[in-house]
C-alpha cells in the first residue's frame, strides 16, 4: 500500500493521510498529549494509534485504539552511526535509517514486512510511505505513520543542557 502524509509537526489541526490519486484514507490529529503528542485516525476519524513522547525514557510510545502499547521508538547509536529502532514487541524489531530524502525501515525478523519511506518530491514536508503486502501480525501502514511522526519529534529533541544554554544566551529565564 502507498500512503502520503504530512511530515512536519504542526502545533494544532489535522494533516491528511491520502492514497495515490488523492483519496483521503485518514488523518493525523496534532492535539495529542501536549506539544509532542498526536493521533492517527482512519477515514472515518476513529483513533487507530496514539503517539507521544515518554519523558522518563525519551522514547516515542505508540498505543493502539485500546490504549495498549504496541511499540517504542528510540534513537540508537552504534559507534558514530545513529539510527532509530522501533521495538514492536512480538512483531519484531525494526531498524530505521536515514536515506536520501527519507527513511529505510527493515525488520530483523525475516517474516516482517519491509517498509520504505521517502519524502515526496513534489510537495514539501510530505512523506510517501510504501509497504509490501500486509502480513499477519506485522506493523500496519497507519502505525508506521505514527512512528515516522515520532522520528520527527525525536529529531527535534535537544538535551536539557543544550536547551538551558540556548535559553540563557537568548535571555529566557525559566520560572
Amino acid at each position: 500500500m502507498e500512503l502520503y502524509f504530512c511530515g512536519q509537526k504542526r502545533p494544532f489541526g489535522k494533516g491528511v493521510i491520502r492514497q495515490i490519486g488523492g483519496n483521503r484514507k485518514g488523518s493525523i490529529d496534532y492535539k495529542g498529549e501536549g506539544e509532542n503528542g498526536l493521533y492517527v485516525l482512519d477515514g472515518d476519524d476513529y483513533v487507530l494509534y496514539r503517539g507521544c513522547l515518554e519523558r522518563s525514557s525519551q522514547k516515542w510510545v505508540v498505543r493502539d485504539e485500546r490504549e495498549e502499547v504496541v511499540g517504542r521508538l528510540s534513537r540508537e547509536k552504534n559507534g558514530l552511526e545513529t539510527y532509530y529502532g522501533y521495538d514492536a514487541g512480538l512483531r519484531g524489531y525494526y531498524r530505521i535509517e536515514s536515506d536520501v530524502g527519507g527513511y529505510r525501515i527493515e525488520g530483523t525478523n525475516k517474516e516482517a514486512a519491509f517498509v520504505d519511506t521517502k519524502k515526496h518530491r513534489l510537495k514539501g514536508h510530505e512523506y510517501w510511505l510504501q509497504t509490501e503486502d500486509q502480513m499477519e501480525g506485522s506493523v500496519s501502514e497507519y502505525e508506521w505513520v505514527a512512528v515516522i511522526q515520532g522520528i520527527e519529534v525525536l529529531r527535534g529533541q535537544r538535551s536539557f543542557w543544550s536547551q538551558t544554554i540556548t535559553n540563557a544566551i537568548s535571555g529566557i529565564v525559566p520560572l
